[in-house]
């Protein structure tokens, strides 16, 4: 984790029903201690329906997973930004493949300037389909200490103050 101060990287705003803004214009200002993170939003408000097994399976998994991976974080370092509170963010270099994680949905990408504090991890430690919390818990380790398992997933997690600079 470091702290910046006018450091620049990316955001990929989606288009959801859970995301609590509409489309960013140029000089908007996010701050993320307003609870921002549009995904923890979604198990506030979302609903899903029970005729649904496959939705209802697949939501409870990832919200059981990112609280064992935000377990882990608050073990590891409190300090860390937290992914349920977090923007998230990616570098020029990464960008395309975050692009093509939002297959069939509405977004924008801005750029940002940044002032907080900032993680970055390898998002394939955590990217995992359903397994025991203690395999999710071993690989939020690796996440949370910043160990590069392949290096093509790498994700900022940001807290702080964020202006829109510009719209990609």
């Amino acid at each position: 984790m470091q702290y910046v101060e006018d450091h620049t990287l990316y955001h990929i705003n989606c288009m959801s029903d859970f995301n609590l803004y509409s489309q960013f214009k140029i000089g908007d200002v996010i701050d993320t201690s307003r609870n921002y993170n549009p995904f923890r939003n979604n198990y506030e408000i979302g609903s899903t329906s029970l005729n649904y097994a496959e939705e209802c399976a697949k939501t409870y998994w990832r919200f059981t997973k990112e609280f064992a991976i935000e377990q882990t974080r608050s073990q590891i370092n409190e300090d860390l930004p937290s992914r349920w509170r977090s923007l998230w963010l990616s570098d020029k270099e990464h960008l395309d493949y975050w692009k093509s994680q939002f297959v069939n949905e509405e977004f924008q990408i801005v750029k940002l300037n940044l002032n907080g504090k900032i993680f970055l991890g390898d998002a394939h430690w955590i990217e995992i389909e359903p397994s025991p919390l203690l395999v999710v818990r071993e690989k939020a380790i690796n996440y949370w200490t910043g160990n590069i398992f392949r290096g093509g997933k790498m994700e900022y997690l940001f807290e702080g103050i964020a202006k829109v600079v510009s719209l990609v």
